[in-house]
């Protein structure tokens, strides 16, 4: 999801020339690029700024800090929210699927009707494909949890 978020972000001064817009995308893009809030969820890329706002200079060490208004590519689980991963670990409570190398969700057994585990996979009782390690899937997600700057997120599989 594109979203647009206002940060302020300081430089130093030997960085004001006339590509300032592209010292401060690239400290964005160091610092927020990977992170997890609460407010926005996974940051998976910084694209652009969207704006440059004021600015001042910092009493206590001489940075320039600019409130700066940047786009940028987010992930924030959602009870109901309906995602596609890959299943990155099979056990016999459940199974882990990985949403964009950034947000593990759990599918509880108890979620996994019609399948039966076997060999380090759940054989379907039907003709439906099995669930193993590399399988991609569709899931919703049925609870969020944030602690400890991450999100922790249960779900089920969508037919």
């Amino acid at each position: 999801m594109l979203v647009n978020i206002v940060q302020k972000v300081s430089i130093e001064p030997k960085f004001l020339d006339s590509n300032i817009a592209y010292h401060l995308l690239q400290k964005i893009k160091r610092n927020m690029e990977g992170k997890c809030t609460l407010d926005y969820g996974y940051i998976i890329t910084v694209n652009k700024i969207v704006e440059l706002g004021k600015n001042m200079i910092a009493p206590a060490n001489s940075l320039v800090v600019y409130d700066v208004k940047y786009e940028a590519e987010t992930i924030k689980p959602e009870k109901g929210m309906e995602l596609n991963g890959e299943i990155c670990m099979v056990f016999p409570n459940g199974v882990f699927v990985d949403v964009l190398n950034k947000l593990n969700v759990l599918i509880p057994v108890s979620s996994l009707d019609g399948y039966t585990f076997f060999n380090d996979s759940f054989v379907s009782d039907k003709d439906e494909d099995n669930i193993k390690v590399g399988s991609n899937v569709n899931i919703r997600i049925t609870m969020v949890k944030y602690e400890k700057k991450s999100f922790s997120s249960i779900g089920e599989l969508v037919k």
